[in-house]
């Protein structure tokens, strides 16, 4: 028998929503409005955790940012949580330049001293990540180049796709059934639910450590003493 030769499954919201109540046992024609908006809050959740959970590579991307004449501090766009690696481009031309910690920076005698920048500071506010940079900029010209690690886009409505791969769709699902599970009311829980949370759990547990295992990297990585050659 042929197969599909496609690859343009999608899933929504509100299909991972209902998903996840099979899981849990809940006659899907009973779904009604309150149940849709508790599964759109624990998906919010879940992501929020998620952002607390390594790197996911779809949410690494090559971001642009140009100096301004001893300008110092830059706010990133929205959705950043953190930077990666760094490099100062100019006249077309790329060079590496390193992450500071909060201490280093503190101890520069003098952060207005312009030049050419060859390191970055990134401070990770409450709202937005702010990137300052040493030594001001020289010029009007030059640009960083860095490589973000941003936020899980939000849930948006029951139509819209998360903002995951398809490689993690099991990992949702898996998850919102255990946080649908323990969201059931005191009153309405039987002799078995303290069980089936424990098998949603080990489940979800499991679902996700496959994605992230399979979510990495797979460039070698060499370490070398510093002066040998590679």
């Amino acid at each position: 028998m042929a197969t599909s030769g496609t690859y343009a499954d999608a899933q929504t919201n509100d299909s991972i929503i209902v998903e996840a109540y099979e899981r849990i046992g809940k006659d899907v024609e009973q779904l009604n409005g309150g149940h849709a908006r508790t599964a759109m809050r624990s998906l919010t959740f879940m992501f929020s955790d998620w952002d607390n959970r390594g790197i996911k590579q779809w949410t690494v991307d090559q971001q642009t940012l140009s100096l301004t004449q001893s300008d110092v501090d830059y706010t990133l766009p929205d959705g950043t949580l953190d930077v990666l690696d760094v490099s100062l481009r100019r006249s077309g031309v790329d060079t590496p330049i390193a992450l500071m910690s909060r201490t280093e920076y503190n101890n520069l005698n003098d952060k207005t001293v312009e030049g050419r920048p060859d390191r970055v500071f990134i401070q990770r506010n409450r709202d937005s990540v702010t990137m300052y940079v040493y030594y001001a900029p020289e010029n009007s010209t030059d640009e960083i180049v860095y490589w973000r690690i941003r936020s899980l886009q939000d849930v948006g409505d029951p139509t819209a796709n998360p903002d995951v791969p398809r490689r993690w769709w099991d990992a949702i699902a898996a998850g919102l059934a255990e946080r649908l599970h323990m969201k059931i009311p005191a009153g309405e829980r039987d002799s078995m639910w303290a069980n089936v949370l424990t098998v949603l759990k080990a489940r979800a547990d499991d679902s996700l450590y496959n994605a992230m295992t399979e979510d990495r990297e797979r460039a070698d990585l060499g370490v070398y003493p510093e002066g040998w050659a590679q």
